[in-house]
């Protein structure tokens, strides 16, 4: 069975979307029309709020035919059904499918009943644009991995999260400006978050109070980073580490940063590391009024090892 949505088209060609006719000769039909609907073997797009569904994402990607595309959530409830925008239409959670040829298509993520999904995988799925996570049923999240996918802009989350966090991937993509992670208020004591390799990132918000403790921040190799206020994270456990390097940081940038870094530990824990060197500048004493040299001696003093 195919599912499309019509597409209202100018008698020249091309999408109109008012005023606009049917153009049967473009391969387009008249929803409206009984004998055309079933000649082209086509029904209307059942998964609408009448008959019990809703939209909860959706998103582009221009998967080559030589690839596979297999996104996949994790969900404690609902019903789930993913329109792939080539006419194909797959129940469930998670699948793989193959395209015939290679385009940018729309992906849709339709649910049922109360959905509650914990976790989504679109790594190296060919995301193209906004990845828009921001409906309630991704308010429980507690693993997102969003990696590998150049041509992924931006992503939007719900403004609340109540879930607790136990990783956060988001490598190699194109986002572009800084990346909100304000409703991320809980993680687990042992979380990850990776967010390298974002050559257009320029920065990332935290929560202003923040349950729990990232363990592994790899937030490296961002060339267009700016500072980034961890001051209300949390590095209280044993081998934790923080990879801050490689992100063309002038000393001020990491001045300030080991100084917020050294105001949030203690001593006692083994195994921390704390890595903020490589393109980033050596720390000294004054610039942007910090005193990174003495900061760096502080954590080193407490236990860290800082390079």
């Amino acid at each position: 069975m195919k599912i499309r949505e019509y597409i209202q088209v100018k008698p020249t060609g091309g999408a109109a979307p008012d005023p606009a006719v049917i153009c049967p000769a473009n391969g387009y039909i008249d929803p409206t029309d009984p004998a055309q609907v079933e000649e082209a073997g086509l029904i209307n797009n059942p998964f609408t709020p009448e008959n019990g569904w809703f939209l909860i994402t959706e998103f582009q990607n221009n998967s080559p035919s030589t690839t596979t595309f297999d996104p996949a959530i994790t969900a404690n409830s609902g019903e789930y059904v993913w329109t792939l925008g080539d006419g194909s239409t797959i129940f469930g959670s998670s699948f793989s499918h193959q395209y015939p040829t290679t385009a940018t298509r729309k992906v849709k993520l339709f649910g049922k009943g109360p959905c509650t999904i914990t976790s989504i995988n679109l790594y190296n799925d060919s995301l193209v644009g906004v990845v828009d996570l921001s409906h309630s049923a991704f308010s429980s999240l507690t693993s997102v991995d969003l990696s590998s996918n150049s041509l992924l802009t931006s992503v939007l989350f719900p403004a609340s999260i109540s879930g607790i966090l136990n990783n956060l991937s988001i490598y190699y993509t194109g986002i572009v400006g800084t990346l909100d992670l304000s409703m991320f208020t809980n993680f687990t004591s042992t979380a990850s978050l990776s967010l390298y390799s974002n050559l257009s990132l320029t920065g990332v918000t935290f929560a202003g109070s923040v349950s729990g403790i990232l363990k592994y921040l790899y937030m490296y190799a961002n060339s267009n980073f700016g500072y980034v206020n961890l001051s209300n994270l949390n590095t209280s456990l044993s081998y934790l580490q923080w990879i801050l390097n490689n992100n063309g940081w002038n000393a001020a940038i990491v001045n300030q940063t080991l100084s917020v870094i050294d105001s949030i530990s203690v001593s006692g824990f083994l195994g921390q590391k704390i890595y903020i060197g490589g393109t980033n500048a050596a720390p000294d004493s004054s610039s942007g009024g910090f005193d990174g040299i003495a900061a760096k001696n502080s954590l080193i003093a407490k236990g860290f090892t800082v390079n």
